[in-house]
């Protein structure tokens, strides 16, 4: 459906134009930063959360959960079968919403929700690899 128009557009460059629009101003950014973002501002406050004691490893994915699991060696047992579970893999596709800026990877979670089914089982059988090695790879 063209939103211009309002009309059902069929010829496949139209089409392309259509969801090419979408996705551009989907992944737009909500507001323009301004000079008070400047790191010449001395006024700007400068709050990075990798300075705060509270900081968590982001390259060991590192949560108060894993950190209190290291200190006491604790296991939740219960997570390798729930991980293993492609119903709650299922469960995970549906729940981001839609019109969000798409992360790093630069997809964006429309096209998650409707990835053929052999791609899902694909992905989450890669996601189980990175998780049972703790390999991230860089790509």
């Amino acid at each position: 459906m063209d939103p211009a128009s309002n009309t059902v557009q069929t010829e496949p460059s139209k089409v392309n134009s259509i969801v090419e629009n979408f996705f551009t101003k989907s992944m737009e950014s909500p507001s323009i930063k301004t000079g008070n973002y400047l790191p010449t501002d001395p006024d700007a406050a400068r709050n990075y959360p990798w300075t705060s004691s509270q900081c968590y490893d982001r390259y060991k994915l590192e949560t108060p959960v894993t950190r209190a699991e290291d200190k006491h060696q604790h296991r939740r047992t219960w997570l390798h079968s729930s991980i293993l579970d492609s119903c709650n893999f299922q469960e995970c596709l549906k729940s981001p919403t839609n019109n969000k800026a798409p992360g790093p990877d630069g997809i964006v979670n429309e096209l998650l929700k409707v990835i053929p089914l052999e791609n899902q089982q694909t992905i989450h059988k890669l996601l189980i690899i990175m998780w049972a090695t703790g390999i991230t790879p860089k790509d």
